[in-house]
């Protein structure tokens, strides 16, 4: 696919949610500013092609560009933070201080909520106590399937294990045309605790590099029934593969042997990494940004998600953890990014990193190296 062809396909996809969404035309596209998160870890290209998108093609007034770390921060009311975004194919973690993304502490893992409704339908699947789809509702390939486990996923799946589901009953609708053209009804056993321990333990469920959707559930198929399933005690796994990994009391995780090999971390090694990685580490700095941990994204929304976060941490830290999601002022954990960026919007520097068109179209690239508030250089760390 050409740069051209996606550029092109994300007009059209924004020009539409503009229209549709917020009720604001191509005419009107002049009089607004834009504020566009990106990732922590992003391609230079991609900026380049997003400014082209929303200036030259577009016709905006301008753009300002920032992290997506450093708005959900701000959406919490917090200028130095560790923050954690959970998302529907990554998880991401970045260490901000004093307002600034810091490169070295940044990374990422393939492993986000679609992962999680991959594991929750194989486990379904293998019926027994880990519960029971209906037969209609039984391919993964099929989109309409995915969203009815996600939907399921959502109302049932649970890390609390006193509250894992003992054979309950849930409804299930399968429309066609906004229509509803049967009803099932799907039985959830420990699928429900078991499949977003993906999180907080992939090695438990995935003895894989780097996956995709589909191999987890190529991989639960194969490697594991109803009657293994069921005897695994989920948290002192979680602790026992900590102990392999070899961690110290502060948490941070020794780089791999094998250079080649992808090291699969669970969420609370993903986040000992990188806090291990700002500079100059000392007892001191870490003990502030474990302090300061933020949520966003959907799944840290499951219920007893962010309990039993806290709880790993503190004992493999030592020291305390204090976990904060959802916005300072309003809105849900999944909103966090969002209410930054408001915050942001409303700041005197939001005014000095505005790209304006008149100036990109003159001087291109030049306008944006000078007005950014992230490392540049340092972008594609992974």
């Amino acid at each position: 696919v050409s740069t051209e062809f996606v550029a092109g396909a994300l007009e059209d996809i924004w020009t539409y949610a503009f229209q549709r969404k917020l009720g604001i035309g191509p005419k009107d596209f002049a009089n607004y500013d834009v504020l566009f998160l990106i990732p922590d870890m992003f391609l230079r290209r991609d900026l380049l092609i997003i400014c082209d998108i929303i200036l030259s093609r577009m016709g905006f007034k301008s753009i300002v560009l920032h992290q997506e770390s450093l708005a959900g921060a701000y959406g919490t009311g917090k200028t130095t933070a560790c923050v954690v975004d959970i998302g529907a194919t990554k998880m991401s973690v970045s260490c901000v201080e004093d307002g600034l993304s810091i490169p070295s502490s940044r990374f990422t893992q393939t492993c986000g909520g679609n992962h999680v409704d991959a594991s929750f339908f194989a486990l379904l699947r293998k019926g027994g106590n880990m519960g029971k789809l209906p037969q209609k509702v039984c391919n993964f390939d099929r989109m309409h399937d995915r969203i009815l486990i996600r939907r399921l996923k959502e109302v049932s799946c649970t890390l609390n294990i006193l509250e894992t589901p003992d054979g309950e009953e849930y409804p299930i609708q399968i429309t066609q045309n906004s229509n509803v053209v049967k009803k099932h009804t799907a039985v959830v056993g420990e699928a429900a605790s078991l499949a977003p321990y993906l999180f907080l333990n992939p090695k438990l469920l995935l003895p894989l590099g780097e996956f995709e959707v589909i191999d987890v559930v190529r991989t639960i198929n194969a490697l594991y029934t109803s009657e293994n399933i069921k005897h695994l005690d989920l948290y002192d796994k979680t602790k026992a593969a900590s102990a392999a990994q070899g961690e110290s009391s502060a948490g941070s995780v020794p780089p791999s042997n094998n250079s080649e090999e992808k090291e699969i971390l669970s969420l609370p090694q993903l986040i000992a990494k990188s806090i291990a990685n700002i500079p100059k580490p000392d007892p001191d700095r870490q003990r502030k940004f474990y302090g300061n941990l933020v949520l966003c994204g959907g799944v840290a929304k499951m219920t007893g998600f962010t309990d039993l976060l806290h709880l790993i941490l503190e004992e493999e830290t030592g020291g305390a953890v204090a976990i904060h999601s959802g916005g300072k002022f309003h809105g849900d954990v999944d909103e966090s990014a969002w209410i930054g960026g408001t915050v942001i919007c409303r700041m005197e520097a939001h005014e000095d990193l505005k790209i304006m068109r008149k100036a990109y179209s003159e001087h291109g690239v030049h306008v944006l190296l000078d007005r950014n508030c992230f490392a540049w250089k340092d972008s594609t760390r992974r």
